[in-house]
């Protein structure tokens, strides 16, 4: 989940050949095309024997533990499958490597103690400093590490890690804390090989290819073109084709 500027944002409007609203282009525009490839594809039997499968699940922005994750955990990804689509906002480019993800919280304990008597205290909060600083020093180090692949207008070239995006912990301003916390959330490049995703661990390769455009995904002014819909759908179907026929 992101969070939204405007609850606006939720009404989607159709205009000058876009329909602009929050999750058009990331990703229900890639939904809806591969809605229409699917059904062109069976409708123009260019399927053969195969068959489409469509899984619409949750949680992809936060490790897809509860969405991809939960479909391999209770054997509903078919071991049998030839590939894996997902409809990401790749403007229409083809995404055949991804960024690993590892997501963490780091939970530091001392001795809580009042102000009056802080020298009986063991402050979790300033050990909890000396613990975030090397890995905002290694969050650093791997953004200078350049991916070798082709990346999308202005993305980041490197591992991408957020030191501290939810931190917390004490019981009052006037209190040594006993407890803190804070969150590490990464995005490493493939050549890292920290990951291996869920249809991957099966064998099954997987890219993404979708309608949307990922610069514009997240934001206010978030949109998808009909013509990249109707193009992905044709795609989509096309591809079906080839690898099922």
């Amino acid at each position: 989940m992101v969070p939204d500027q405007d609850r606006k944002q939720f009404i989607a409007e159709r205009r000058d050949g876009r329909i602009i609203g929050r999750g058009t282009a990331d990703m229900k525009g890639g939904i809806v095309s591969m809605l229409y490839g699917a059904a062109a594809a069976k409708e123009l039997g260019l399927l053969g024997d195969g068959r489409v499968v469509l899984h619409l699940v949750c949680d992809e922005e936060t490790g897809s533990v509860a969405g991809s994750g939960h479909l391999r955990q209770a054997g509903l990804i078919d071991e049998r499958a030839v590939a894996m689509v997902t409809g990401e906002p790749s403007g229409g480019g083809i995404w055949h490597a991804a960024r690993g993800a590892v997501s963490l919280r780091v939970d530091l304990k001392g001795c809580e103690a009042h102000v009056g008597q802080a020298n009986k205290g063991i402050n979790a909060f300033q050990h909890m400093l000396h613990v975030a600083r090397p890995v905002e020093a290694y969050a650093e180090e791997m953004a200078a590490r350049h991916t070798r692949f082709p990346m999308n207008g202005d993305d980041a070239l490197g591992t991408m890690l957020v030191v501290g995006g939810l931190s917390g912990g004490g019981s009052n301003f006037n209190v040594i804390p006993a407890s803190v916390y804070f969150t590490v959330d990464g995005r490493y490049n493939p050549e890292e090989d920290l990951d291996i995703r869920w249809y991957a661990q099966l064998g099954i390769p997987a890219f993404g290819y979708g309608a949307g455009r990922l610069d514009v995904s997240h934001g206010p002014n978030e949109y998808v073109d009909e013509s990249a819909i109707r193009r992905a759908a044709a795609v989509y179907a096309l591809y079906a084709q080839e690898m099922l026929a």
